[in-house]
């Protein structure tokens, strides 16, 4: 049930969500923290919002609980479109908030690069993942203070403002048990978040390559495919209208992460009628996304959805597919037109 977003209950959601989770200090010192990083959150200093964020989980040794940050991220993405929406939804606020298990993707990858004992960071490595590993995660705290303080409207921030993702269509690899692996794909670019309409889906009736070619060339702007692989991966891209090239790759599970090329150029070339030879000896075609002076697919995905391989992670694995999803980002940012988008579509944020 839908209640009346006033400022009392914006506020006192926003505080069931975000301090319950702490107990080394107290509300007001919390607050104060995230107030001091206001005005540096909104100049678009990637490394200082990521500072900020730390801060209001660091202890008295300079180091945090990976899923803390993590929590925290997510639960600042939340609260944020709280506070601009004209009605919330309680209960929904909250069950998302207190999903501290489906963000292990982000977790893991945190881990993975901190290699502390006791599942804890210190600032500069956490500092050193988000840049790398997810450049945008940094702007959940500079979207909240931008929603708190100016309730959605423009500032002319040079901080690309952060928007979780909205599914419009039913997805059979997004469930409402993962919300967090949307939340981290809106962590790797601006340009992913908002709502997304499925174009096509490898587990239709009468699913084709040319399904999916008709679907790719109608729709206008670029696309995002995640792969759900026997193996428990989930992995994916962002790819132009036309599939002629990938600007990045990405893993969500099991450890959360952006990928680019790494030839000359970030971007990866997609080749189709590529072959590759499974391990059982069976040779498939497909497309591959390859680095431009690349003569092996760092990505590889059979004609017929059922099988892929994945050169482009630090554990590269091949695997039977689930599900293949292609989904387009239905609505422009504000102040974006369609013939922009077309121009500049090259010039996607991939930070390095």
């Amino acid at each position: 049930m839908s209640t009346s977003s006033s400022p009392a209950t914006r506020f006192r959601i926003f505080k069931k969500a975000i301090f319950h989770l702490k107990g080394t200090e107290t509300e007001f010192e919390a607050v104060e923290i995230l107030i001091q990083g206001v005005a540096n959150c909104c100049k678009g200093d990637s490394e200082e919002s990521l500072g900020v964020i730390f801060d209001c989980c660091s202890s008295y040794d300079g180091t945090a609980a990976q899923q803390d940050i993590i929590q925290l991220c997510f639960q600042l993405s939340i609260c944020s479109t709280v506070l601009v929406s004209p009605k919330i939804d309680e209960k929904r606020v909250l069950a998302l908030a207190k999903q501290p298990m489906d963000l292990h993707g982000l977790t893991d990858s945190l881990a993975m690069m901190s290699m502390m004992k006791g599942n804890r960071v210190d600032k500069q490595k956490f500092i050193e993942w988000g840049k790398k590993c997810v450049p945008h995660i940094g702007s959940t705290i500079a979207g909240f203070v931008h929603n708190l303080v100016f309730h959605g409207k423009s500032s002319h921030s040079r901080s690309p403002s952060f928007e979780n993702v909205e599914l419009l269509d039913a997805s059979s690899v997004f469930t409402e048990n993962n919300a967090g692996n949307l939340f981290a794909i809106s962590c790797m670019s601006p340009d992913l978040g908002g709502k997304w309409r499925r174009i096509f889906s490898s587990i239709e009736k009468n699913c084709s390559l040319s399904t999916l070619e008709k679907a790719i060339t109608q729709h206008v702007g670029p696309t995002i495919f995640v792969i759900k692989v026997d193996s428990d991966h989930l992995i994916g891209g962002v790819a132009e209208s036309g599939w002629k090239f990938g600007y990045f790759l990405f893993e969500i599970e099991p450890s959360a992460r952006i990928h680019h090329s790494k030839g000359a150029t970030t971007k990866f070339f997609v080749r189709h009628n590529v072959e590759q030879t499974t391990c059982h000896g069976e040779t498939l075609s497909g497309s591959g996304f390859f680095a431009d002076d690349g003569t092996t697919p760092e990505l590889f995905i059979s004609d017929h959805f059922h099988w892929c391989k994945a050169l482009f992670m630090d554990v590269p694995f091949s695997s039977k597919v689930e599900a293949m999803e292609v989904w387009g980002i239905e609505e422009l940012r504000e102040g974006q037109s369609l013939k922009e988008t077309e121009l500049k579509k090259d010039e996607l944020h991939h930070p390095q």
